[in-house]
């Protein structure tokens, strides 16, 4: 496998496609803080014995081809995050309205089919803009820190990247930002949010959805599907400063943890009710070191999501508050 070459990305457009794998025509920026785009190619090399020194007589041929956006880096907002999430959480749907003006997005893993959406990208710098059709997000974290910005970072993976124009797509959906500063913690052992705790310095919530191209004898190089190579799973890894045993002691006899972290945001215009973001994780902590910062005395959380029965049968579940009604 080679990467042929990795392009700094400093814009991004995108669609969800109607039907998965037919690229679509950008509708919406996507403001991005970076991001690279790297095109992969399997090539295969005849060396061929002629009577000489000199090992390459005939081009290479080209066997596969695919796309990856790394590092995918956005300032979150209440508006944009379910659509990300809808790529790497759980797709499709629509939000509910607890009041008149609030759309409420819930997020829950979907253990019996693969309901991601998937969408057509235009990535790319001042020198040129390439399309990546049947873009999936692989991996997506969510996190904050104490007095510091909320982060979003997604890997994508997409069927292939070719030169395209920029676009005229020019609507942006960011309005609301998402300022984790403004993060509340809670860890319980039955019912989740009864316990704030006050000791998380910094918090991240991973999702890996292993997936990978799948090739198929149809005439093409590119993949004409992609399926999940591995079971997917969430991880969150907090920093606590180490004022109590009681993290420590929940890793040291494996009790089931349960995780809420919430940022509120403003109100909404025209109707009753906040902006505001809810993740939760429920699960084992598998690592739990000592460390310092600043002189503080620290200890780093880290466990993989395990279902939790008593709070609806999944190991995970994100809700965001905001005022859009659908993903277009």
């Amino acid at each position: 496998m080679a990467i042929t070459g990795t392009i700094p990305l400093s814009g991004a457009k995108g669609i969800i496609e109607a039907s998965r794998g037919t690229p679509g025509t950008v509708t919406r920026v996507l403001p991005i803080l970076g991001g690279d785009l790297n095109e992969h190619r399997e090539t295969y090399r005849p060396v061929e014995h002629r009577f000489s020194l000199i090992k390459n007589w005939r081009k290479p041929i080209v066997q596969k081809v695919w796309a990856e956006i790394s590092g995918f880096e956005v300032a979150p907002t209440f508006q944009t995050l379910p659509w990300y999430l809808a790529h790497a959480a759980q797709g499709g749907g629509t939000p509910g309205t607890p009041f008149t003006a609030l759309k409420r997005w819930q997020f829950r893993p979907t253990s019996g089919s693969d309901d991601l959406v998937t969408s057509t990208l235009i990535v790319g710098d001042s020198t040129g803009n390439f399309q990546v059709p049947f873009a999936h997000i692989n991996s997506l974290e969510f996190g904050w820190q104490v007095g510091g910005q909320a982060t979003l970072t997604m890997d994508w993976i997409g069927q292939q990247a070719t030169p395209a124009g920029q676009g005229t797509a020019t609507t942006v959906y960011d309005a609301d930002d998402i300022n984790g500063a403004l993060a509340r913690a809670y860890i319980d052992t039955s019912t989740i949010g009864s316990t704030s705790v006050a000791t998380v310095q910094d918090y991240k919530f991973r999702i890996e959805n292993n997936i990978v191209p799948f090739f198929a004898p149809d005439g093409n190089l590119y993949p004409s599907d992609f399926y999940r190579s591995e079971s997917r799973t969430a991880t969150v890894e907090a920093t606590l400063a180490f004022t109590s045993t009681t993290e420590y002691n929940a890793f040291r006899d494996a009790t089931h943890r349960k995780f809420r972290t919430v940022i509120p945001g403003g109100t909404i215009s025209g109707g009753t009710g906040l902006f505001g973001v809810t993740v939760d994780w429920f699960g084992e902590w598998d690592e739990a070191p000592f460390g310092s910062t600043d002189g503080l005395r620290t200890i780093k959380v880290k466990g993989e999501s395990r279902v939790s029965t008593a709070d609806g049968t999944v190991d995970w579940a994100i809700t965001v508050d905001n005022d859009q009604a659908s993903h277009a």
